[in-house]
């Protein structure tokens, strides 16, 4: 088994996922991850890892082993579980989630407004 996708799986473990179901949410097939756990390809295409790297919250170079630990957390874990569950809301769903981003977002303008 590659380091890769040891890497990968201790993600999957620490997140509470596993391989399967983060490939379902990442929106990447299974398929290359199974050759990498077998040894039958050494590496996953760029696309791939940067998708991964993008649903753990991590960079690229840390997947790969180029990183110690990751830079920064890029991702919080209400991000993450919200990263996944977004994909299943409906429309009406997305467009509430959306409108409650805006006020947010409107809130922390009037906020940065009223310290200056």
């Amino acid at each position: 088994m590659s380091e890769l996708y040891e890497k990968i799986e201790a993600l999957c473990r620490q997140h509470g996922t596993n391989v399967t179901r983060m490939c379902r949410e990442a929106g990447i097939s299974r398929a290359p991850l199974s050759d990498l756990k077998m040894g039958r390809s050494r590496t996953l295409a760029a696309a791939t890892l940067a998708k991964i790297a993008a649903h753990f919250g991590v960079t690229v170079d840390f997947l790969l082993g180029q990183e110690e630990a990751p830079a920064r957390d890029l991702l919080d874990e209400v991000d993450l579980a919200f990263y996944g569950e977004y994909r299943e809301l409906s429309e009406d769903d997305k467009d509430a989630v959306r409108d409650f981003v805006r006020v947010m977002r409107q809130r922390r303008a009037r906020q940065d407004g009223a310290g200056e």
